[in-house]
């Protein structure tokens, strides 16, 4: 297969590079070829595995030329990770099956925290939607600014209104699982796959090409 990797940040520290890296080379060990797609354009040595492989960059080469070059190199799906710029997102859905790792909670929560700080610091089940506008300050959800609570929604809601387009959603726990399912995914598409606990990340594609 060829997949193309999704990701807003190029070599950024932290466990979602940790994943691609280890991701991308469990692919490249099952003869997969991999390109990769980023917003940022990659920093000299920001890259580790990626850098020995070809990189498209929506910041230095912008939106319509690096989807014009991946279009000719074919790939058969994509899998994206984080993509906080929603119309890079929504031009991979337009062209590519999409596979979606959801590594945290996107679309179904404000500022991403899913909790309340007010009176004590508290996990919150609730269901995004309208009313998360009336709780969030006074339950503290996230930074106390009415700028970040209006964009905070608004993204939220044009990500949840992704969720049915990808072919396949991807999870590391039982409890996102859940937590997506609740928020409007497809049962059958949204599959928890655990992080390096003994399967292959890998299989987050590989057991999904029936998806596509």
């Amino acid at each position: 297969m060829r997949i193309l990797i999704a990701n807003d940040g190029a070599g950024d520290p932290g466990g979602v590079q940790t994943y691609i890296e280890h991701v991308t080379a469990c692919l490249q060990t099952r003869g997969h070829e991999i390109r990769f797609l980023y917003y940022d354009k990659p920093a000299a040595q920001s890259l580790t595995r990626s850098a020995t492989l070809p990189v498209h960059s929506v910041e230095k080469d912008g939106l319509r030329a690096s989807l014009e070059a991946i279009q000719r190199w074919a790939p058969d799906v994509c899998f994206s990770h984080n993509m906080r710029r929603l119309e890079v997102e929504q031009a991979l859905l337009d062209l590519f099956p999409v596979v979606k790792f959801m590594h945290g909670y996107f679309g179904t929560c404000i500022s991403g925290l899913k909790m309340h700080s007010f009176p004590q610091p508290t996990p919150c089940a609730r269901r995004f939607g309208a009313a998360c506008l009336a709780l969030y300050l006074p339950r503290r959800c996230g930074p106390m600014r009415l700028g970040k609570l209006l964009d905070g929604y608004r993204w939220a809601v044009a990500q949840q209104r992704l969720f049915q387009r990808y072919c396949a959603m991807v999870v590391g726990s039982e409890a996102m699982k859940r937590e997506y399912v609740a928020n409007g995914s497809d049962p059958a598409k949204v599959h928890y796959i655990p992080l390096f606990s003994g399967r292959e990340p890998c299989s987050a594609v590989s057991e999904l090409q029936t998806a596509r």
